[in-house]
Parts: C-alpha cells; structure tokens; sequence
C-alpha cells in the first residue's frame, strides 16, 4: 500500500546509496538497489591496465582520521583491513628550490594543533612573520566554530585569509596545499565556510584527525565484491546494469521508478543517490521547476585530472607527498609501494590535480608536458627518467564545487515530495565532497525514511571479519 515500506529503492550505487542501502537492509526492509553501470563504486573505482596488468584508480581517493563514517563502514563491510591508515600525519612537501620538509605530528603524544607545531616552525616557505601570522589565523578559524561555516560561505576562503593579514606566499605555499585537496579548488575559488570546516576537524579537533588513509587494492577491489554480498545475504535485490530514467508517478503521487528496458520498480519510498546534475532528468516535467531541484541544478562541478606514470627508476622517495612546481601543485603518491607491488627499480606515480578547470581541454600530451617538467623541477632524477608508459584520466564532473554560495545549494535529505529522499556527498552533509560526505549522506537517507515508518531505531549493524584479501573487480578502461 502507498506509504508503507513494502518496497524501497534506491537509484545509484555509489557510496551514498550503498550506504543507505546496508542500513535499510540491516533493518530488515525490502530494497532493491539500482545502478547503470554493472558495477559498484560510483566515482570510486578502478579499473586494470591493459599494458601493465596494475589496477589503476579512477583517481587518488585518500580519507582522514576524521572520517569516522567512512571507516566504521568499511569495517562494517569486513574491508577495512584492505585499506592502510598513518599512525601520525605525515605530509612531506617539495618544491622547485629544492627545499624538502614535512608538516608532521610530534613522535610524543601532543593535543592538536600542538601536535603539528615543531614541524609548522620549520617550513622553509614561509617567514617567520609568515609563521606567526599563519599561527593567530589558525586561532581566528577555531574560533569561528561551526557557526562561522555558514556565516563565510559566500566568500571565498582567499578573501577571509586576506582579511586576516594572510600574504600571498602563505596562501600559495600553506593555505591552498591543505585546501586544494580537500576541497577539489584553491582558496580563491573556495567557500570560506567549507574552509573552515576542513581546518576545524582535521588539524584542529583531535590529533590524529589528519592522518591519511589510502587502499592498497584498486578502489573496485576493495568495495565491488564485499559490498554486493553484504547486500544479497541481507536479502537485497541488485539490479547492475540497469539505468533509472524517470520517477513514476500517479497523481503527483510516487509510485516507482521507470528504467531504460522499459519496466518501472514500484516503489513507496526512494533513494535518490546520484549527482546533483542528474536528479532533474528523473523528474517529471512538472516538478522540475520545484526548489530541490532548481537548487540542486545550480551547484557547479569541479574536475580532477589524474596522470599515472610508470617510470625506469624511483624519483620519489616518499609514498605520498605535496609537491609545489613552478606551473602547478600537486600531490603525488608512489602506487606502486601503496599497492604493494613489485617494480624493481621502476616507479608507478599517480600525480592528482585537483580542481583542474583549465586542463579539460588540453591534450593528454600537453598534460603530460606540464606534469613533467614540474617533476623536473622538483625532483632532479626525473631529467634523467624514461617514461614507459602514461594514463591520464580526466574525471570531468569529479566532486560538486565548494564554491562560495554553495551551501545555498546543498539540499537536505527529506525532500517536499512524499516518500522521496536524496543523497550523494553534494547534499546538506556539512562535509565536503569526500567518501566521508558521501557515506553520511547514505545513513541520513536511511534513517529519514526509518523515522517516516515510525521506527524508533536503526538495527545493528552485522558486524564480520575483517580481511585483506584482494577482491576481483569488473575490468573498465576510461578515456583520456
């Protein structure tokens, strides 16, 4: 009967909807989870190189210490032992002068942000001047409290470093390296308030909120397999391969979801789980105009370009670092040692560029010019490096932009419509557009439409082993 949970589906099998998906399924309820492609992940995944036979990340995904969701989740889907966490932040920079260092936790145990501090005073691009100022900034950002994330999100966090006597210099070689990342856009392109929050939890909140994690299988291994047996020994039904192209409703009442093959899921409550530049092309036309989705629609996209290198010999000697070259930064990880494989004396490097607007319309080969002549730069073992061979995979709408305003567009998880929810890292999640987001956003989905059947508690979630096993994948190749 229409308004009861006879039947809940939830359209997107990215991290958003998987997560709604498992905790609809712990609770004991009928879910079908639909996805287009034939495979988990959504923007996380990975795919094998026909040339090399390595598995290849669609991009760099990293989480934080912060990200509690995230990786109580993936110890919940028994993977977590798959993935690989520092036991202190650990971030070495480089730059073209060819000044090394690292922002890194003390070895004794400190509480934030004193953790970070000895490493802070040694940073060589910056003046002691520089540092002090970077220092009473930090302050003004702890003060600012959740309540300055909404107050400064109409300005671009450049502009709230400006007015508070941050230097050019600092934005460049401090600010825009920890924002750039976080965020998928520098400081001048960047909601203050989103800004805020990236400093907040995870330099300032608790010591170990920084520290990086990473998979050491390919994303597709560490989440295809292990999620899709989580979900069919609930009693779930998977429909991969199937894309949802409209909601079917009967008198401006949802009934189901329309996919392409022509059958339509009946349905009394839905998960929207997709990007934001998707949920207007379900909807039917009268509903286009209603304010979730015409906010929705208004979010921006930013673009993470990944250049994946295979090389004669190790230029890199950390596994991960921030690098500052003389066009561009970047973060550069070893694949090769976060994977575990063996390379003998080569390298794999995967270099992220984050919010790269202006390389969409580049070339690979321009790409590929650019990336290495700033690794020349900065690693003088790079002039002499043969390039065996190179991917660059272009992820166009990878994250929705943080910019200024954004939160105005953020939606929550209930929508005016009965019986229709949504969720993807981009909704009202107060994170960025991390796994974190994503993940968050899933739960609330899930618990939204739990509160709406007035059950009083989500069920416990099954927790099982964890392992390290590497898991299959479905084989994708993207394009340049």
């Amino acid at each position: 009967m229409p308004g009861t949970l006879s039947s809940i589906v939830v359209v997107g099998g990215g991290l958003a909807g998987i997560a709604a998906a498992c905790d609809l399924a712990d609770a004991g309820l009928s879910v079908t989870l639909v996805e287009a492609r034939p495979f988990l992940g959504g923007k996380t995944w990975s795919f094998r190189d026909e040339q090399t036979g390595m598995p290849v990340d669609n991009g760099q995904h990293v989480f934080l210490g912060c990200c509690t969701a995230y990786r109580h989740f993936l110890q919940r889907l028994g993977i977590a032992g798959a993935t690989h966490m520092q036991t202190r932040v650990r971030v070495p920079i480089f730059d073209a002068e060819h000044r090394r260092t690292a922002l890194e936790a003390a070895r004794v145990p400190l509480p934030a942000p004193l953790h970070l501090f000895s490493s802070f005073l040694l940073l060589p691009t910056l003046s002691w001047r520089e540092k002090l100022r970077a220092a009473r900034t930090l302050a003004a950002i702890a003060r600012a409290g959740r309540r300055g994330r909404v107050t400064h999100d109409h300005i671009s966090f450049a502009d709230w470093l400006r007015a508070h006597g941050e230097s050019e210099r600092s934005i460049k070689y401090l600010w825009n390296l920890i924002i750039l990342p976080t965020l998928n856009e520098e400081c001048e392109r960047a909601s203050a308030g989103l800004a805020l929050m990236v400093f907040q939890e995870g330099l300032l909140r608790h010591a170990g909120g920084a520290r990086i994690g990473y998979a050491t299988v390919g994303l597709s291994d560490l989440l295809c397999e292990a999620t899709e047996r989580y979900l069919l020994e609930r009693g779930a039904v998977l429909r991969l391969g199937c894309r949802a192209i409209a909601l079917d409703v009967e008198d401006d009442r949802l009934v189901g979801v329309c996919l392409a093959n022509g059958e339509v899921l009946p349905a009394s409550q839905i998960v929207l789980a997709l990007p934001h530049y998707a949920l207007a092309g379900l909807a039917p036309a009268a509903w286009r105009s209603q304010f979730f989705f015409a906010h929705a629609a208004q979010l921006g996209v930013s673009p993470i370009v990944g250049v994946n290198l295979w090389l004669d010999r190790v230029i890199v000697p950390e596994p991960l670092a921030a690098v500052i070259g003389r066009e561009e930064s970047y973060w550069v990880f070893d694949k090769g040692r976060l994977l575990g494989l063996d390379l003998a004396a080569g390298q794999y490097l995967t270099v992220s560029i984050s919010g790269a607007h202006r390389y969409l319309d580049q070339p690979r080969e321009q790409i590929l010019a650019q990336v290495q002549r700033d690794l020349e730069a900065v690693f003088p073992a790079m002039r002499e490096a043969q390039i065996s061979h190179a991917l660059v995979i272009k992820e166009r709408q990878a994250t929705f932009s943080a910019a200024p305003g954004s939160l105005t567009h953020r939606l929550p998880t209930e929508t005016p419509v009965r019986g229709l929810y949504l969720a993807g890292a981009w909704t009202d999640t107060g994170w960025p557009a991390t796994m974190e987001g994503a993940v968050r956003s899933g739960h609330a989905a899930a618990q939204a439409i739990l509160r709406s059947s007035s059950a009083n508690t989500l069920a416990a979630p099954v927790r099982v082993a964890l392992t390290s096993r590497p898991l299959s994948y479905t084989e994708q190749q993207p394009s340049d």
